[in-house]
């Protein structure tokens, strides 16, 4: 019994360490509407405002899947292919994640990203403000853009 007791208390210790709460995604269509704001959770070795990649695309306009044999991510974006058509499709490849520290972090075989690194891919509707990451729902014509900025 007593046992049982510590290997409780161990492992409530270590489910409590292990993930904290990571930066918010806030989506909205204008400044004056409705707020929806999703919180992800990540482990500790990650930044705190950071969001697991497949998981926050669910959210957003993007499209991102995983290829296990080639050991690399595809992530879509329709936002990009509007305003920046030649940055719409990316390829990031798990053996460059060391140099792109700063962007990703690849945790218990979750990727991992930065609020900076989703924001440049939703092309002048999506920003980080006071560490959240915020995307605009509306369309991509002067209208949205002007929606954006004035949040």
């Amino acid at each position: 019994m007593k046992y049982r007791y510590i290997l409780i208390t161990i492992l409530t210790v270590v489910l409590l360490s292990t993930t904290a709460f990571a930066g918010e995604l806030n989506i909205t269509d204008g400044p004056d509407c409705e707020v929806k704001t999703v919180t992800f959770e990540t482990p500790v070795d990650v930044p705190a405002d950071w969001f697991p990649l497949e998981e926050v695309a669910q959210h957003l306009p993007l499209q991102v899947t995983r290829d296990k044999q080639a050991h690399k991510y595809v992530i879509d974006s329709e936002p990009m292919k509007k305003t920046w058509p030649a940055l719409r499709h990316q390829e990031i490849f798990e053996s460059s994640l060391q140099w792109r520290v700063k962007d990703f972090k690849m945790v218990n075989d979750v990727l991992y990203c930065s609020p900076w690194f989703l924001a440049s891919r939703m092309g002048g509707v999506g920003f980080v403000h006071e560490g959240e990451l915020w995307y605009c729902n509306t369309t991509l014509d002067l209208d949205g853009h002007i929606k954006s900025a004035l949040l």
